[in-house]
């Protein structure tokens, strides 16, 4: 099985905007979400762990949660089951 790399899509201008006006929650899925969302941010001139609002950070499993980590977020939310499933689950315990 070939994989093919992921592809760092650019914001638009709304999705810049809605960041800037503070989010809840901000979802990792991979750990390449990971490092792309911190190229973004960074990118916009934004401080990835100074976001507006202070928003929670979640992960979808412990190979997320470490890449995360190694971009010095903390405090992370880690899904039981490694599904985008297990991931809501995980951000629903806690509202």
């Amino acid at each position: 099985m070939k994989l093919s790399p992921t592809v760092q899509r650019q914001p638009d201008t709304s999705e810049m905007n809605a960041l800037c006006a503070g989010v809840d929650i901000i979802t990792f899925t991979s750990p390449s979400a990971v490092h792309n969302f911190v190229n973004i941010v960074r990118n916009n001139s934004l401080d990835p762990l100074n976001l507006p609002g202070t928003p929670l950070f979640a992960c979808i499993g412990p190979l997320t949660k470490k890449a995360a980590e190694g971009m010095s977020f903390c405090d992370l939310v880690v899904a039981n089951e490694h599904t985008t499933v297990g991931l809501i689950e995980a951000i629903s315990k806690l509202v």
